[in-house]
């Protein structure tokens, strides 16, 4: 089952945003961080990424994801119209059955300000550590040696 991000879900034909606001922007942003199973081979998968990559640049969400063969976890984040409808594509995208959300919420400035999808490949053990860690919050201590939330964890295997 999948809970979507309150009555903030529009139609995508309704946003449109001309682009990625700065890094420390005082806008407030959500976040949500998802995992899917998928039955893509690496072309689907890849076509899959590209059209969420162009759908979120054109909404002004960034975000990242994982991929270890079955599964990928996505972190995106946004305004809180566009990350509704880029959320909702996403859910689509690879059916309501089969996505788990890990955490929803209200976000500072972007963790991941760059990338309107960037995807990188990762072991199912590697995978299944962040789905399994804490997702409280988005919680991510600065300077921390031991990544050990999903936060500090993905931003650790981004770099």
């Amino acid at each position: 089952m999948v809970r979507l991000i309150g009555n903030e879900i529009p139609t995508p034909s309704s946003i449109r945003y001309s682009g990625f606001p700065e890094a420390n922007c005082s806008m407030p942003n959500r976040a949500v961080a998802f995992v899917a199973c998928h039955n893509f081979n690496q072309r689907g998968l890849a076509a899959l990424i590209t059209d969420m990559e162009r759908f979120n640049r054109s909404v002004s969400v960034t975000g990242v994801a994982l991929h270890d063969g079955c599964r990928v976890l996505s972190y995106i984040e946004g305004p809180p119209a566009a990350l509704g409808a880029a959320f909702a594509r996403a859910v689509g995208a690879f059916g309501h059955s089969d996505v788990i959300e890990l955490a929803h919420g209200w976000v500072g400035p972007r963790r991941f300000p760059y990338w309107a999808m960037r995807c990188t490949p990762v072991t199912k053990g590697e995978l299944l550590r962040i789905v399994r860690a804490d997702w409280d919050g988005f919680a991510q201590k600065v300077g921390t040696t031991r990544p050990g939330t999903g936060m500090e964890l993905l931003a650790a295997l981004i770099r």
